[in-house]
């Protein structure tokens, strides 16, 4: 039987910038409190929809009517 040539072992060269581990240390706070601010996130954005929609505030698309203008009566100047 033929024998599997042995590998060299590959070296780690020395990068100072270099912080990888191996290891993933991403979400240091876990997917519970990822799943409850994208929760919180939802909840807050469709509070922000339904005051939109029930004061009747425009979305930003349409152009508001123009604000009323207002006659001041003034005594006339002799």
């Amino acid at each position: 039987m033929a024998e599997k040539p042995k590998e060299e072992p590959k070296v780690k060269r020395f990068n100072i910038l270099d912080t990888w581990d191996g290891e993933y240390h991403g979400n240091v706070f876990g997917n519970k409190v990822a799943l409850w601010g994208g929760l919180f996130l939802l909840a807050v954005l469709l509070l922000m929809i339904y005051r939109h929609v029930s004061l009747g505030i425009p979305f930003g698309g349409e152009t508001p009517p123009p604000p009323p203008v207002e006659e001041v009566q003034s005594p006339p100047v002799q």
